[in-house]
């Protein structure tokens, strides 16, 4: 199963090549920076002259959801994208039949829409995030 994080940006390398994937057996793991196209295909590890940690930069995020399974969307560079984008980007992927995971704080109404559109597509949203009163709401 390939995951992809998106959007990437430095404070998430210490933690990215921990992360644990238990439930998808043989796993994959890619990041998506749209804003440094220069990292595109290059290892995470290369961004801090650190050894390889065999997870791949990409930065074309509608590229590479046609070939993961699951979209893990950060809260990070919050400023840089709007919600309206971070709710337009979870709907592809969602139309696209992926699960996606949001760890990125929304709207409760946005986050219905979202949960509602991958119901009725027959795919997962999970929404974890800080505001604790939505996440017991909209997991499905």
């Amino acid at each position: 199963m390939t995951a992809i994080i998106y959007p990437f940006n430095d404070t998430l390398i210490p933690i990215i090549p921990h992360l644990a994937l238990p439930d998808f057996g043989e796993s994959m793991l890619k990041v998506i920076d749209a804003n440094r196209k220069y990292l595109h295909g290059k290892d995470i590890g290369y961004i801090k002259n650190q050894p390889d940690t065999q997870i791949c930069i990409s930065d074309n995020l509608v590229d590479e959801l046609k070939l993961c399974d699951v979209l893990i969307y950060m809260d990070e560079n919050h400023e840089a994208i709007s919600d309206d984008i971070a709710i337009v980007d979870m709907q592809k992927a969602i139309r696209l039949q992926k699960k996606v995971i949001c760890l990125r704080n929304l709207p409760g109404d946005k986050v219905k829409e979202l949960s509602e559109l991958a119901a009725t597509i027959e795919t997962e949203f999970h929404y974890l995030c800080n505001d604790v009163q939505n996440q017991e709401r909209f997991v499905n």
